[in-house]
């Protein structure tokens, strides 16, 4: 198991409000024409208000949240995990900044499939809730459902079926 990496150099907004699980700072990081490109989808999130709902569910569900790296650059990376109903998940996400240091663009990318699979089934259903109603939201729980179990299940067998070693780090 990885330790968290302690950082001498001032987090960025982002991240600083991920920690306090401050969903007003989070959209605020954000330049108003921002673009995050969701591991999960073709279409990215544009524009804060579309982030803003993402983010919302995202403070709601992924608990604790633990930067593990952060690397100053361009792009600018993010390190991270969580766990999302018990289930861990591990991220980075690069971002770009603008000429105010908000972030214009993000690419979100995720590990291992059950914690996707957990992500998936937690976080759709709420979004679609938020942004579009229950009808949808009842009808993206249902639709998640047998993938994240196909997920759960290759995640639990595909090691054993191609005969790798286990090996916990």
């Amino acid at each position: 198991m990885m330790s968290p990496v302690a950082s001498t150099a001032t987090p960025t907004p982002l991240r600083a409000a991920m920690e306090a699980r401050d969903h007003a700072a989070v959209v605020d990081a954000f330049a108003d024409d921002a673009v995050l490109r969701s591991p999960i989808f073709d279409k990215p999130f544009t524009g804060t208000d579309e982030i803003s709902d993402l983010f919302a569910v995202l403070i709601e569900v992924l608990t604790p949240i633990e930067y593990m790296d952060e690397i100053p650059g361009d792009p600018h990376i993010l390190h991270f995990r969580g766990e999302i109903d018990g289930v861990e998940l591990e991220g980075v996400d690069l971002m770009r900044f603008d000429e105010e240091g908000k972030v214009r663009e993000i690419t979100v990318l995720f590990r291992p499939f059950p914690g996707i699979a957990a992500f998936l089934s937690s976080t759709g259903p709420k979004l679609a809730r938020r942004r579009v109603g229950g009808g949808r939201a009842a009808l993206l729980r249902v639709a998640n459902a047998p993938l994240a179990f196909f997920m759960r299940r290759t995640a639990a067998s595909g090691p054993g079926l191609l005969r790798l070693k286990s090996r916990r780090s």
